[in-house]
């Protein structure tokens, strides 16, 4: 393309290419509107491009929002872990004689075993005197028999590892006779029954009856 010689307001000027076809031209910078006319003829501007996408936004709110989510999960997973942690006081259900792994039960009922009376940390097999102890949870739990009169229990065991838990007394030998408080387990119990002994009360049983 080719140019017609223009005007030159301020005198003639020898342009630096041969015929002198650029003498007295101001050629327009490239980048502006001028130079896109004239080499283009009356052609707009480019359009400007496109607007980004927002996708990055968009992914980066849903990942937001997991991890709002998740994290209001691991709360309420806490709060309900926090809730169903065993304290003095509460009764509970072993599911071993050997101890060990325990749950929440209302005292008692038939799935209540014993009453938690104390609750240490670590391990403190001396600090429950004369109640059973449960280590679970990397804690030490004080505990005595939740039973009443009537009740039945797993046999008595001379092996002081293994802990007695009710049982249905169509399946049981032991049947609990009288709970006392504090009272000594000769003077409690008959001669012919077992008794077991705790801090705060005695527990006395015989055979089953009427099964």
């Amino acid at each position: 393309m080719t140019y017609p010689p223009q005007p030159d307001p301020y005198g003639a000027q020898s342009g630096p290419y041969p015929g002198g076809w650029q003498q007295g031209y101001q050629y327009p910078q490239q980048g502006s509107d001028a130079f896109w006319r004239q080499v283009a003829g009356n052609q707009q501007p480019p359009p400007p491009p496109p607007p980004k996408k927002r996708t990055g936004l968009v992914v980066g709110l849903v990942i937001g929002a997991v991890v709002l989510l998740l994290g209001s999960a691991v709360a309420i997973t806490l709060a309900v872990a926090a809730s169903n942690r065993i304290e003095a006081g509460d009764c509970m259900a072993l599911n071993d004689e050997r101890g060990g792994r325990m749950a929440s039960a209302d005292c008692g009922s038939p799935d209540s075993d014993y009453e938690v009376v104390d609750v240490r940390e670590g391990r403190d097999l001396a600090g429950c005197g004369d109640d059973y102890v449960n280590f679970a949870d990397d804690s030490t739990y004080c505990i005595v028999l939740d039973v009443r009169v009537g009740d039945c229990l797993t046999p008595f065991q001379q092996d002081e590892g293994v802990l007695p838990l009710k049982l249905e007394c169509s399946k049981a030998e032991d049947q609990v006779t009288r709970v006392v408080g504090g009272q000594d387990p000769e003077s409690a119990c008959e001669e012919n029954e077992g008794y077991y002994v705790f801090s705060r009360k005695t527990v006395c049983f015989g055979d089953v009856q009427g099964v």
